[in-house]
This record gives C-alpha cells, sequence and structure tokens, in this order.
C-alpha cells in the first residue's frame, strides 16, 4: 500500500507541476488575461502593503480580499479547477491504457494495474475508469477522497474504489516478465 501511495503522489506530483507551467505561462494568459491581471495585481499591493508594514515594524496585515469576489477571478479559478481535471484524467486514464497499466510512479515501483482474474493489463475501458476515478477523488470533496482511502484499507488486496469500479486490482511486476517479453 505505501509504494501505491508513493507511486500515486509521484504521479500526481508530476503532473501538477506540468499543469502548473501549463496553465501560468500559457493558457490562463490567453484564455483568462482579466482574471490573471486582477490576481497579479492584487499581489502586488499586498507585497507593497506588507513591505511598508515591516518597514514601519508593524504587524503583516491580512491579505485584502475583494478580488477575490471579482467573477473575473472566479471564472479563472473555474477554468484551473476544469483544465486540472482534464490533464489529470487524461495522464491517468492514458498512462492505464498506453502504458499498459503502468504510469511513471507506478514503473518506478515496479507496479501495474491488471484485469481481475487475470494477468493481464487493463482494457481501454477500465483504464479509463480508473483515470476518472482518480481524477475525480484529487477534486471532490475530502470526505468523498477519504472514503476511497478508508475502502483501500478495508478491502481484500487493499483494492481502492477506482480498482472496485474498473474490476482491476494493482500488482507487483515480476522482473522475470521483462526478460521473457524482450
Amino acid at each position: 500500500m505505501g509504494q501505491r501511495l508513493l507511486a500515486f503522489a509521484m504521479d500526481v506530483i508530476l503532473v501538477g507541476l506540468f499543469a502548473s507551467f501549463l496553465l501560468v505561462k500559457i493558457l490562463l494568459p490567453r484564455e483568462q488575461p482579466e482574471g490573471m491581471e486582477l490576481i497579479v495585481q492584487a499581489y502586488r499591493e499586498y507585497q507593497t502593503m506588507a513591505e511598508e508594514a515591516l518597514a514601519a515594524g508593524e504587524p503583516i496585515p491580512d491579505p485584502p480580499k475583494e478580488w477575490a469576489e471579482d467573477d473575473a477571478v472566479f471564472d479563472l479559478v473555474t477554468y484551473c479547477q476544469q483544465t486540472l481535471l482534464l490533464l489529470y484524467f487524461l495522464y491517468f486514464g492514458g498512462c492505464e491504457w498506453l502504458m499498459r497499466g503502468s504510469s511513471l510512479g507506478k514503473r518506478t515501483f515496479r507496479l501495474r494495474s491488471a484485469s481481475i482474474g487475470s494477468a493481464l493489463p487493463p482494457t481501454p475501458l477500465q483504464g479509463l475508469l480508473r483515470g476518472a476515478a482518480k481524477s475525480f477523488a484529487l477534486f471532490a470533496s475530502p470526505p468523498f477522497t477519504w472514503v476511497i482511502l478508508i475502502i483501500a484499507l478495508f478491502m481484500s488486496g487493499r483494492r481502492g474504489a477506482h480498482d472496485l469500479l474498473a474490476r482491476t486490482v494493482v500488482v507487483q511486476e515480476n522482473p522475470s516478465e521483462e526478460v521473457t517479453k524482450a
């Protein structure tokens, strides 16, 4: 279970770094320029207020919250959430399908998912279901995410909700299989 969680964390960080770069450098300036400008302007104003407070020996004030109520900022946040959900779905679903039940994180720990009752990699549909469930769990409310983890702790084989939905199980890759495949 520990290796699976570490592999998942590696995948989340990898996709998160890529998504951050993609959003901040490419998508948001092009798709949400007004919201980006409002956030950058609010940050600069707060930075100035904080520097002035420090120079005067006063405590740093709380950040203003008025900008967060702006429709352009709300649209920007919604756009970010939708883009992240899509990127995580494409990564997890695509890896399960195209990397034969694996991902970059799983490969690090020599893990892969397999269809129940066989050692075969998941079908494309199973891979997409696993990817959708994992992605949704990342962006769902915390109780739903905790339910997925709790299910994995008490199910035989430590199968999470995404495994139950897709009828898959995560297995340790056998090093001798790699030799026989080559």
